[in-house]
């Protein structure tokens, strides 16, 4: 029996808040657990609470053996799905079509959701029956933002090529040109077998490639150097486009992987900037050159290929570079090594990455700065005075802007030791002490540390230690990290037992 609304009448009265007549029900011999798949496949979370209040079984399947977890994730109700793993619902299972949760969610197009499945653990990389991966549902659906965040994830499409080419076909005919571009660029269409003409075909179609009709129409045009000393091939990578750069590459005008633009650009340094995986892989299985250091057309560029797609969020692109034999003691800019940067921003997985290759771990960047300290420091008078620096003089350094035909690279250098020896004239008072509080990430990075030998005795050039600083910001937790490497190095020094 159904009320008028069509709604089970004990699921009626849970979402009215009737005790009297809910407890009725129950008495009566309602089912709780068909009341329970009902509110889940609805999104009725406060009914779901009730329910299972009054003895619900949290594992409990309706009879097309959906459970209460799947039914939620099919609605996109992410407050459903959250109470329901809050209450340990399994959210490992796998339906009879080899699904995950993910799939599911997937079909709702909620990054959200989705985001949350990932944060508790669950695994991108199982396929269902069919071979095809969440991110088979939601490219063919063709959600942008879901699709965006599993290819940040690294997830497959599917594992028959030709349900990849199925796929990209779905989103090329569908003419969404951004997820389109974000699937090539992203190494999708890599290593498809008799596909390069199609996708160049494609590109055509959707406004992304009409300049490589133009090229091959007149071919001479390929040597022509542009504005700046741009050629075709870094124009090619700065846009994205990796079928023109490999055109550009293989075709008889011998477009150079390694040519320089009138900046010092190479078109390995523009495509890690814009972020495109298949073009980097590309010019590098072509010969070009990783750890050639650019000169700088502007004070807040960094000057290798390494630093700058880290600094453009491209951390893909860093593993493959570290993967490819980016030298990872390169110094950038203010004379930090990427592990600097790293350790600042809390990035274990990098600074992990980074150790995995031997890098300096007790280097010194302008300030005296070992990665260990940076990692205390984050945000506090050093860079906030860096910060006031750069905003100072980022409008006013650009070669565009003062037609200057000479590269500044060594002048932006110049430039950085000038900020850090002005910075040492001055107290912490006269920009005022910012301190950020160190996240998990944060302490998890000092303890790796300091496990694989960190120095924590080395000051920066105003004789700062990582335990001074630890005791200036007040932070308890790092002060304990630190002593206990320091009561450790004690006891093992002391270990014949003297002065005891």
């Amino acid at each position: 029996m159904k009320t008028d609304s069509d709604e089970m009448p004990l699921v009626a009265a849970c979402q009215q808040g009737h005790g009297f007549l809910i407890q009725m029900l129950i008495d009566g011999g309602a089912d709780v657990d068909e009341a329970l798949c009902c509110a889940a496949h609805k999104g009725y979370d406060r009914t779901i609470k009730i329910l299972l209040y009054k003895g619900g079984t949290i594992c409990y399947k309706g009879v097309n053996g959906k459970s209460l977890l799947s039914l939620a994730c099919e609605q996109g109700s992410t407050k459903t799905v959250k109470f329901l793993l809050e209450k340990g619902a399994d959210f490992r299972e796998i339906d009879v079509n080899g699904k995950t949760l993910i799939h599911v969610a997937c079909s709702t197009g909620s990054v959200d959701l989705v985001q949350i499945l990932l944060d508790k653990g669950l695994n991108l990389i199982i396929h269902d029956k069919n071979g095809r991966y969440p991110l088979a549902v939601s490219v063919k659906k063709g959600f942008y933002d879901l699709s965006k965040l599993l290819i940040k994830q690294r997830c497959p499409i599917a594992t028959s090529e030709e349900d990849i080419k199925t796929a990209m076909m779905s989103v090329f005919e569908s003419g969404n040109k951004e997820l389109s571009k974000l699937l090539v660029a992203n190494g999708y269409t890599a290593n498809l077998s008799h596909f390069n003409e199609t996708v160049l075909y494609h590109a055509y179609k959707l406004g992304l490639g009409a300049i490589v009709e133009i090229l091959r129409r007149n071919e001479p045009t390929l040597r022509v150097k542009y504005k700046y000393g741009y050629t075709p091939m870094i124009l090619a990578d700065i846009g994205g486009n990796d079928d023109l750069s490999e055109y550009l590459q293989n075709s008889i005008c011998g477009a150079d992987v390694n040519s320089i633009g009138r900046f010092g650009q190479t078109a390995l340094y523009a495509a890690c900037i814009g972020g495109n995986y298949t073009i980097v892989k590309f010019l590098i299985d072509q010969g070009a050159f990783i750890d050639t250091k650019v000169r700088r057309a502007s004070i807040l560029d960094e000057p290798t290929c390494l630093h700058a797609a880290y600094l453009s969020d491209n951390h893909h692109i860093v593993q493959l570079l570290i993967n490819r034999g980016a030298y990872v003691d390169a110094v950038g800019n203010f004379g930090r090594t990427l592990l600097h940067k790293a350790c600042s921003d809390g990035n274990y997985k990098t600074v992990e990455i980074l150790m995995d290759k031997g890098v300096d771990l007790n280097a010194s960047d302008m300030h005296g700065a070992t990665p260990l300290i940076m990692c205390v420091l984050q945000n506090i008078e050093d860079n906030h005075g860096e910060n006031a620096f750069i905003y100072e003089m980022k409008n006013y350094y650009f070669l565009e802007e003062n037609s200057l035909n000479q590269p500044l690279g060594d002048y932006f250098d110049q430039l950085h030791k000038e900020c850090v020896h002005e910075w040492n004239k001055y107290s912490p008072s006269d920009f005022g002490s910012i301190y950020k509080r160190l996240t998990d990430n944060h302490y998890k990075v000092i303890q790796l540390l300091i496990e694989n030998g960190a120095d924590i005795n080395k000051a920066d050039k105003k004789d700062r230690t990582p335990l001074s600083l630890a005791k200036m910001i007040g932070d308890m937790k790092l002060t304990d990290i630190l002593l206990q490497k320091v009561l450790l190095s004690i006891k093992k020094d002391n270990s014949h037992g003297r002065n005891q």
